[in-house]
């Protein structure tokens, strides 16, 4: 690193570190935005192993494993 950037790095943490300076916000502010609409909740379709053609006990022998 050479001396002029050692140097601007030294500053840039000196006014990072002093509290009676301010900084410029790096971070684009973008107001106002937008609000997501608001959905109603949709259920969740639930079957029993048995109708997707599954075996209860094998999936009982499974989670005991």
């Amino acid at each position: 690193m050479n001396i002029t950037a050692t140097g601007q790095s030294l500053l840039l943490f000196r006014k990072f570190f002093d509290a009676r300076t301010a900084t410029q916000s790096t971070v684009k502010k973008i107001w106002p935005k937008d609000v997501l609409p608001i959905r109603p909740a949709v259920p969740i379709e639930t079957a029993s192993p048995e109708s997707e053609g599954i075996s209860s006990s094998h999936i009982e022998k499974f989670i005991r494993e």
